[in-house]
C-alpha cells in the first residue's frame, strides 16, 4: 500500500503483510472504543494502527511499552527516544498516547472501552497470559483482539489456544502471517438448521 511505504522501512519485526493487516484493523469502526497496543518497540505497528484509524475516526491509540532493556526477550536497548521520533516523523504523534510502562501498571485504573486490542509485548507465556487476562475484559462486544507471533512463539500460541480457541466467546478468526485476529462476542449465533 502506497500510504504505508514509509512504515515498511521503520525498524520492527512485522512483515509487510502484517503492517497492511494492522492498517486495515485500525480502520475498522463498527463499535465504540479506543485502540490499545501492548508492545510498541520502535513504533512500526503503532504507526500502521494510527494511519488506519485516521481514515475512519479520531480516537487515540494508547501505546503501552516500557521501552526498557529486556535481555530475556532479546531487547538490549531503551527504545523510547526512537519510538517517539518515529511517531513524529510519520506525523501520527498527535494521535498516540505513549504509556511508558508495562501493561500491568497501565491496566491499573483503566476504564475506557477498547474496540481493538493489539498484543505484541513480552512473548513468554506468563507475561503474554497476563496481558490477555488484564486487557481482554475491556474489549467491547464486537471488538477485535489481535496477537502477534501466534504461529512462531510458544507463549502467544499457548495463550491464544487456551483463551480463544478453547472458548465460545470469539468468532471470525483471521490469520495473516504471524498475526491472529478474532472478534469478541458474548454468545455465538445459533447454528443454522
Amino acid at each position: 500500500m502506497k500510504e504505508l511505504a514509509d512504515v515498511y522501512k521503520v525498524s520492527g519485526m512485522l512483515t509487510a503483510h502484517e503492517v497492511d493487516c494492522l492498517f486495515l484493523l485500525g480502520q475498522i469502526d463498527h463499535c465504540d472504543g479506543v485502540i490499545v497496543e501492548i508492545g510498541s518497540w520502535k513504533g512500526k505497528s503503532t504507526i500502521a494502527l494510527a494511519r488506519g484509524a485516521a481514515t475512519t475516526h479520531r480516537e487515540k491509540i494508547y501505546a503501552i511499552d516500557p521501552h526498557a532493556v529486556q535481555p530475556e526477550e532479546g531487547y538490549l536497548d531503551d527504545t523510547r527516544a526512537e519510538f517517539l521520533a518515529n511517531l513524529k516523523q510519520a506525523g501520527v504523534d498527535s494521535q498516540v498516547v505513549p504509556m511508558i510502562m508495562n501493561s500491568e501498571k497501565a491496566a491499573h485504573g483503566w476504564s475506557k472501552p477498547i474496540r481493538l486490542l493489539w498484543i505484541d509485548g513480552d512473548h513468554r507465556y506468563e507475561p503474554a497470559q497476563l496481558d490477555f487476562k488484564l486487557w481482554e475484559p475491556f474489549v467491547v462486544e464486537g471488538g477485535i483482539i489481535a496477537m502477534h507471533d501466534t504461529i512462531r512463539k510458544k507463549g502467544p500460541k499457548r495463550v491464544l489456544w487456551e483463551n480463544v480457541f478453547l472458548s465460545d466467546r470469539f468468532q471470525d478468526i483471521a490469520i495473516v502471517d504471524n498475526i491472529t485476529a478474532v472478534k469478541k462476542c458474548t454468545k455465538l449465533p445459533a447454528p443454522r438448521a
